[in-house]
C-alpha cells in the first residue's frame, strides 16, 4: 500500500499542492513557506519590479567569482581579483574598487584635503609647465610631483621634483646669501687673483672625470 502523498494549502492562491510546490522555510510549518512557489515568485517581483535583472546580475558576478574576476563599481570593467586590494568585509575578501580607481581616488582625497586643489586644477598646472618640475625643468621619477607652497602664506606655488623640493629650495629659502655669493664665487673664484689660472694635475683630472661620469649616469637614471 503506497503511502498518501502529503500536501499543504497554499496561504496565497488556495490550491492544495504537494510539498515540493513550496520552498523550504526552517521557520515555517512542515519546514516549508505558508505559500507555493509560483505565488512566492510573484510575489518577490510585486516587492521588487527589477528583481529579474538583479538575480540576473548576481548570476553572473558568480560566474566572474568563479573564473578570478570581479567587476570594478568605479569603472565597470572587469578585472583579476589581484587587481583588487584585500578587505575582509567583502565575500570575496577584495575591495569593489579596483586598484588603479583606488590610488586616483586617494590621490583626488589626498588633493582636496592638503592642498584644497581639484585634479582639473592641478592638471592646468601641469600642462602649464609642460609635465618638467619648475626649477630644474626635468621630469620627476614615476612622475610624481610634490606640490610646493609658502610655509608664511600658504598659497601653493608650483610642481616641483623631490630633490628640488626637499634638498634644493630649502636650503635657498634658509640661506639666501650664501647662493648670491656662491654664484659670484663662480663668475670671479678668488684664486684667479692670487695665484693666476692654475691647471690642476691630469691625474686629478681623470679621477673628476669618473666621478661626473657617474653622476650623470645618476641623473639620466632619475630622469627616466
Amino acid at each position: 500500500m503506497t503511502k498518501p502523498t502529503k500536501r499543504k494549502r497554499c496561504a496565497i492562491c488556495g490550491e492544495l499542492k504537494v510539498f515540493s510546490e513550496y520552498s523550504p522555510c526552517k521557520t515555517g510549518r512542515h519546514g516549508l513557506y505558508n505559500y507555493c512557489k509560483p505565488c512566492r515568485n510573484e510575489y518577490l517581483k510585486s516587492l521588487n519590479p527589477n528583481r529579474e535583472e538583479i538575480e540576473r546580475t548576481r548570476s553572473q558576478r558568480i560566474g566572474l567569482k568563479s573564473l578570478g574576476l570581479k567587476t570594478c563599481s568605479s569603472c565597470k570593467t572587469v578585472k583579476h581579483l589581484d587587481d583588487f586590494y584585500a578587505d575582509p568585509r567583502h565575500k570575496d575578501g577584495k575591495q569593489s574598487v579596483c586598484k588603479e580607481c583606488w590610488s586616483q581616488k586617494s590621490n583626488e582625497f589626498r588633493l582636496r584635503k592638503e592642498y584644497g586643489m581639484t585634479p582639473e586644477e592641478f592638471k592646468l598646472l601641469l600642462d602649464a609647465q609642460d609635465g618638467v618640475c619648475a626649477i630644474c625643468g626635468r621630469a620627476p621619477k614615476n612622475t610624481k610631483f610634490n606640490i610646493d607652497h609658502d610655509h608664511k602664506t600658504h598659497k601653493i606655488r608650483a610642481l616641483l621634483c623631490v630633490n628640488c623640493n626637499t634638498n634644493l629650495l630649502p636650503y635657498v629659502e634658509r640661506f639666501p646669501e650664501w647662493v648670491k655669493k656662491a654664484f659670484d664665487y663662480l663668475e670671479n673664484p678668488p684664486a684667479f687673483a692670487v695665484i693666476g689660472e692654475k691647471i690642476v694635475p691630469e691625474t686629478n683630472q681623470s679621477r673628476l672625470k669618473v666621478r661626473k661620469g657617474a653622476w650623470d649616469v645618476q641623473q639620466d637614471r632619475q630622469s627616466q
